[in-house]
């Protein structure tokens, strides 16, 4: 799948994505490819934001994120939304 076939609700979370960081949104538009279909990918992201979710720390020691990012709120504008 192809983001360009993607609707404008699913470009929102790419839009949230970015706010927090750069990365994840290129992490989750990375992702596209390995999904035929939107609702495919739309649970895959929901599973790769809840595996982040579980272990923020980790994920930023693998990323090199600190610095830029407080691993207690790094997905508070998911939450707020």
């Amino acid at each position: 799948m192809d983001t360009n076939d993607l609707t404008e609700k699913t470009y929102d979370i790419l839009t949230m994505a970015e706010s927090i960081n750069h990365l994840i949104t290129v992490l989750i538009g990375a992702s596209c490819s390995r999904y035929r279909h939107e609702d495919d990918f739309l649970h895959g992201v929901i599973r790769l934001i809840a595996e982040i979710q579980e272990a923020p720390e980790e994920f930023m020691d693998d990323w090199d994120l600190y610095g830029g990012i407080d691993p207690r709120t790094l997905f508070q504008a998911w939450k707020n939304s």
